[in-house]
């Protein structure tokens, strides 16, 4: 059941958390307690990889983990876009959403970046609170 006068709860709610876990951390002393904080985070973008770009020395070894990375998230993608796509009446375009991924991990190949594919977790949080386009991924 939705409330639409507390609407405004679903932006509110994940700042509100942010904001104590900081206090938190400032009042109680957290890295003198040997947890292990966030100091500073870099500014820029990481230097390139293209150096490691292609390990073929070890390439029959990574074969079979490079493929099963690309099959699962792929299907994961795939899987929450259609799951979407369904609930919300438009068709969804499997080799699109395969080149799209490819592009986006070849992009972060340069910087070290984590294989991208889908969420399901995050699509349905987003799906949830009513964003309507992927700016929602970066607030």
């Amino acid at each position: 059941k939705r409330y639409p006068k507390y609407k405004w709860v679903r932006a509110i709610g994940p700042l509100t958390v942010t904001t104590l876990a900081i206090v938190s951390t400032w009042i109680f002393d957290l890295q003198d307690k040997e947890i292990p904080i966030v100091e500073s985070i870099p500014v820029g973008l990481p230097s390139t990889t293209f150096s490691s770009w292609f390990p073929l020395h070890d390439f029959s070894g990574l074969l079979v983990t490079v493929l099963s990375i690309t099959l699962v998230g792929f299907m994961e993608s795939i899987a929450i876009a259609k799951q979407l796509a369904s609930k919300h009446k438009y068709e969804v375009d499997s080799s699109l959403e395969l080149m799209g991924l490819g592009v986006a991990n070849i992009a972060g190949a340069m910087f070290h970046a984590y294989p991208v594919t889908g969420s399901f977790s995050r699509s349905a949080v987003n799906n949830e609170s009513g964003a309507q386009s992927g700016i929602s991924a970066m607030v």
